[in-house]
């Protein structure tokens, strides 16, 4: 049998690795930043969809997950454009009309997208990974 020296250290190490604290509190730090700039980049007529933003972490014993998102049924249409503006083709093809609330008659092409949650997540991707390194780093060192 042979013996490895430290492999006792390194496994108890593993361990506190994968219980995921220091990458849940870096995934903490990296949810903050994307929401605090998706809120930042979110166009404004009433404030209801800025104050909409939100997120939240799942934590299971093999995955960390984070989400920043909107419950607002139009969240996606601001983020991803409408009719012949909308990003991967999936608008509609043609104009449309509707009615206002006065009563008034408009005709549109659609709206173009505003992906401000995507423009935040992109702005800080290396941010969060050094979030996640250093997380690690410190866990490993201090241990």
């Amino acid at each position: 049998m042979a013996y490895i020296d430290g492999m006792k250290k390194l496994n108890q190490r593993l361990y506190k690795l994968a219980e995921g604290k220091a990458v849940a509190d870096a995934m903490g730090k990296c949810l903050a930043l994307v929401e605090g700039e998706s809120k930042e980049n979110c166009p404004v007529q009433t404030g209801e969809l800025r104050r909409s933003i939100t997120s939240r972490m799942k934590q299971e014993p093999t995955l960390i997950q984070g989400e920043v998102f909107s419950d607002k049924e139009y969240a996606v249409y601001v983020h991803q454009g409408t009719g012949i503006y909308a990003e991967n083709g999936e608008g509609r093809d043609t104009p449309w009309s509707y009615q206002d609330a006065d009563g008034n008659w408009h005709t549109t092409l659609g709206q173009h997208p505003n992906p401000f949650m995507e423009r935040a997540l992109d702005e800080n991707k290396e941010k969060c990974l050094q979030y996640i390194k250093d997380s690690i780093r410190r866990e490993i060192q201090n241990d």
